[in-house]
């Protein structure tokens, strides 16, 4: 064999172990980035069911406590709990979930499907007007936000159907069902970023039926225009403000003692006032978090809890959007 030959028999293997080697590399990178995910979703699957099992234990400790967590005082509200396991910890909170405005409360159950609901669209515009806006704009967000979920092809007065979404640059159209979450609104005309942000605060989407209901007992001063909205002008922001700041230590006893109290004496409440306020806390919001070495997981439940009967009608997992 030639000098020339024996040269390019060299290269061949040089070039060869160097093609080798770089398969090698990039299969030894596909394992470790495969061994990676493996690991992440065994992870991943381990936190699933550790929440899935905290929540059962807090759907336990809710239903042990009873009446008592319907007390203002209730230490359920107060700190959260910790769980220190090995490996990490869980952090679960509960909040009371009844006061807000239920968009949903919007429309009705009617013959052919979700038709609006005139008198919770006047409590909204109520709502809105406490809030500073004008009475007029709340009645018409209330007409758009009812025409968006209900079953008809029929606008409201001021209300905005299939046709008008339609001729959007991008176009779409109304789901004709309730709404999941708050959020879906900035897809409503008229809910601006500015006005979302206004009512966003005193707004929740629940999957229940019937009037969602305020607990008195629960109430905190900025609440003010929730009560204030569910009493219509029977209440100034400053007199809401001052009757939820006389609420006992021990919280109301029942909705008649609340409705008797003598800031609210000599008011002309209107006749819906007693069905809309409660003193028990039938929705129950709870998160779970969960953090360990690898990462961490947060899980929100809402909880509806009503005669003996605690179960969640809701979940969202992840972290909460700004």
């Amino acid at each position: 064999m030639s000098r020339g030959q024996r040269g390019t028999a060299l290269l061949t293997v040089l070039l060869l172990t160097a093609t080798l080697a770089v398969l090698a590399i990039g299969m030894t990178e596909l394992m470790t980035r495969s061994l990676n995910r493996t690991i992440a979703a065994e992870s991943r699957d381990q936190a699933f069911w550790a929440i899935a099992g905290l929540e059962t234990a807090a759907l336990k400790i809710i239903k042990e406590q009873g009446d008592a967590i319907d007390l203002p005082t209730a230490p359920l509200f107060q700190q959260p709990v910790i769980i220190p396991f090995e490996g990490g910890t869980a952090t679960i909170r509960f909040s009371d979930a009844s006061n807000c405005f239920n968009i949903n409360d919007l429309v009705a159950p009617g013959e052919d499907g979700l038709v609006a609901d005139e008198a919770a669209m006047e409590r909204f515009a109520d709502l809105v007007q406490s809030l500073g806006a004008n009475r007029s704009a709340g009645q018409q967000l209330a007409a758009r936000a009812a025409d968006f979920v209900d079953f008809d092809t029929r606008p409201l007065p001021g209300g905005f159907e299939d046709y008008d979404y339609t001729r959007h640059s991008v176009p779409y159209r109304t789901p004709r069902g309730l709404l999941a979450s708050v959020s879906e609104l900035r897809a409503i005309a008229g809910f601006s970023r500015d006005v979302y942000a206004l009512l966003a605060p005193r707004l929740c989407a629940l999957p229940i039926d019937g009037v969602q209901m305020l607990n008195v007992n629960t109430l905190t001063p900025d609440d003010a225009p929730l009560l204030q909205g569910a009493l219509g002008d029977a209440l100034t922001r400053s007199a809401a403000e001052q009757v939820i700041a006389q609420k006992p230590e021990t919280g109301w006893e029942d909705v008649g003692t609340f409705l008797n109290q003598p800031l609210l004496a000599g008011t002309e409440l209107p006749n819906h006032a007693a069905s809309m306020l409660t003193t028990t806390s039938e929705l129950i919001a709870m998160e779970i978090l969960l953090e360990v070495p690898s990462g961490r997981m947060r899980q929100e439940s809402l909880i509806w809890r009503k005669a003996g009967v605690t179960r969640v009608i809701e979940r969202s997992v992840g972290e909460r959007l700004p």
